[in-house]
């Protein structure tokens, strides 16, 4: 069994992998639950993505016997990357690259991950990472408005289909949630104007928010960076094996 890690803002999200198939999504809160599930399971590889500064209070726990991997811009990809600052690159980003590229080789693919952040990726037919770009996620505009402005509330995240709001919330929920339809629209548009027989594949917490309202062609995908963390991890295998 293996094992791929994606310690995010907010989640750790765990793919237990048998063979090439991902058997199980688990999902926890804190590093010590998920140290408790490498005890339990005893995998013979792991590969970590991580957001956080927390590298330490995981990787001294893991058993000798676990091969392990920190995802880093030192680790050998499958595909080519052409990000001017690889070292400033967050590794979910390029995971979640890796997961196109695992699911739909030689193509060209748009990954949106709608999470903490609104992240665009970009991967050619020659499967090569040409970058992308990072706004505001949902809730983050939310807090936003309601902390650089003296009287505007604070709104929790509704589904709404409205365009025009007739109260202060359902003003505030209409451009928040609009707002990101048309900006996730705009960059399938542009990005469909340079890249043709594009594939656009919707990842991230808040995905399930947007897949009904996004009209242009998608693919959801909600363990898309699971999958390409262990993408990543048979690559090396196969490295060290050679």
């Amino acid at each position: 069994m293996n094992l791929a890690i994606d310690i995010g803002n907010t989640l750790i999200k765990v793919g237990l992998f048998q063979q090439d198939e991902i058997a199980e999504v688990i999902r926890f809160d804190n590093e010590a639950q998920l140290l408790q599930l490498i005890k339990e399971k005893k995998p013979s590889n792991i590969i970590i993505s991580t957001v956080r500064n927390n590298s330490e209070q995981i990787l001294p726990h893991i058993p000798a016997e676990t091969n392990a991997i920190l995802l880093s811009n030192k680790t050998p990809l499958p595909v080519s990357n052409g990000y001017n600052t690889p070292e400033t690159l967050g590794t979910d980003r390029i995971s979640s690259i890796v997961g196109a590229f695992s699911l739909f080789p030689n193509t060209n693919c748009l990954v949106i991950d709608i999470g903490t952040c609104i992240k665009c990726d970009i991967i050619d037919l020659n499967n090569t990472y040409l970058g992308g770009s990072i706004s505001p996620g949902i809730k983050m505009r939310f807090q936003s408005l309601s902390h650089y402005t003296s009287k505007l509330p604070l709104v929790e995240f509704e589904k709404t289909d409205f365009l025009n709001g007739k109260s202060t919330k359902e003003s505030i929920l209409s451009g928040v949630i609009n707002g990101a339809v048309f900006e996730i629209e705009g960059f399938i548009g542009a990005y469909s104007k340079i890249f043709s027989q594009l594939n656009v594949i919707i990842t991230g917490g808040d995905s399930y928010c947007f897949e009904s309202r996004i009209k242009p062609h998608i693919f959801v995908v909600p363990d898309l960076v699971l999958l390409g963390l262990h993408k990543i991890l048979l690559h090396n295998l196969s490295i060290t094996s050679a």
